[in-house]
């Protein structure tokens, strides 16, 4: 990791060119020496925390408090700490350790270790099992200036794998970052590029993510930068960055490697000591950038009209993107229609749906975007076909007459 920033990122500071509303971070404890420069923060499975040091120090993998007090360490035999940057954790507790720091893009002995928690829990040393992997788009090592995309302090599992993020370093910047993914088995690979979320211009110390994590309920992705963090909300399936992107400032300044979701509105930050001060255990309130999400999405679906005889019309306009399902349910709670309105960039749009017929009655409209559902009563009425309502009337009254 760079221990410098740019001399324009202090200008930019100190000219006041922060954007938003400010976010406060409430100190929870100060960390000792040892962890000065902690970088990666994830909770386990039964709420311990789990943090590491970066490049040059032991590899070794510490347990730690809210209190920021040492519970227990181990030391990870076969591993050594070239770069060690990022934690994160799958539902059978095994952490992944990202030695993937790549200051100089240069790099080609990327690694991952893999151990169990309930192994670092009554272990003082521990073998752990390896990825090895590349990049598919990286041709030369160092990179060329305007290349250099291949640094890397962020990570998540997701469905099934290991989802990274780069840390631009390109020059000039660009604002992306990139997205890979890689299996989360032992075992050598290429990993594969699968999309970038574009995250600002300016000065690169501004827009560089540093860590990652995901909700408890895996909705919600947060990436962490220096003196912001990203919140990107109700991504739809296997599309972690199609979310509704969300950017926060932070008021303090300092070198936030380390982010951990540790309730439904609640994270853990850490920041690591250096020229911008730091060494301190952090916790970040989620609820109000989640409330107003949750305000902004509910404005998203409109009807307009909600009485329809054959077709009814949406409008959305919507900072998600993928496929749109509808589904109508009855008033005893039935599905009696859904489908499928097709796939949509973020922006706004219209689309129509043209059920089969059934009885004229009030109905419960479904509308999901990501993964939020809006709801809707509508009305379905058809014009009164009055032979059949004849020709009906008299064969009930034959049946009537022949009992």
């Amino acid at each position: 990791m760079n221990k410098l920033l740019s001399l324009t990122f202090f200008v930019l500071l100190l000219s006041g060119q922060l954007f938003g509303q400010l976010t406060s971070l409430d100190t929870l404890a100060k960390l000792p020496m040892e962890l000065k420069e902690a970088s990666a923060l994830v909770q386990g499975k039964n709420g311990a925390l789990w943090t590491l040091n970066d490049s040059g120090n032991q590899p070794m993998i510490y347990q730690i408090d809210v209190n920021g007090n040492i519970l227990h360490k181990t030391f990870i035999a076969n591993a050594y700490n070239v770069d060690w940057e990022e934690l994160t954790i799958d539902p059978n507790g095994n952490l992944y350790i990202g030695d993937f720091g790549n200051n100089r893009n240069d790099r080609k002995d990327l690694k991952i270790y893999i151990v169990n928690e309930k192994v670092l829990l009554t272990k003082d040393s521990a073998t752990a099992e390896i990825i090895t992997f590349r990049y598919p788009d990286q041709r030369n090592f160092p990179e060329e200036a305007a290349h250099r995309n291949f640094d890397m302090e962020a990570m998540v599992f997701y469905n099934k794998k290991l989802v990274l993020f780069s840390k631009n370093r390109t020059e000039p910047f660009t604002g992306y970052s990139y997205v890979y993914y890689l299996p989360s088995t032992p075992g050598d690979y290429v990993a594969e590029k699968v999309d970038s979320i574009y995250l600002g211009e300016g000065p690169r110390e501004l827009y560089q993510v540093t860590a990652a994590d995901l909700s408890p309920d895996g909705k919600n992705l947060i990436l962490m930068s220096y003196d912001k963090f990203f919140m990107i909300f109700d991504f739809p399936y296997n599309d972690i960055i199609g979310g509704r992107v969300v950017s926060k400032a932070f008021k303090e300044l300092s070198q936030k490697e380390s982010v951990a979701w540790v309730t439904d509105s609640t994270a853990l930050v850490i920041d690591e000591k250096s020229v911008l001060g730091g060494g301190f255990l952090y916790k970040l309130d989620l609820s109000p950038v989640m409330k107003e999400n949750n305000e902004v999405r509910k404005q998203e679906v409109k009807l307009p009209f909600k009485e329809f005889r054959d077709t009814l019309f949406v409008d959305f306009t919507s900072d998600v993107r993928g496929k749109v399902y509808y589904e109508f349910y009855s008033g005893e709670g039935h599905r009696v229609y859904y489908g499928n309105a097709g796939y949509f960039e973020r922006g706004s749009h219209s689309f129509k749906i043209a059920p089969p017929e059934f009885p004229n009655a009030a109905y419960m409209l479904n509308i999901q975007i990501g993964t939020r559902p809006h709801a809707f009563f509508v009305y379905r009425y058809n014009e009164v076909d009055w032979k059949k309502v004849k020709a009906d009337f008299e064969k009930r009254k034959r049946e009537l007459q022949n009992r």
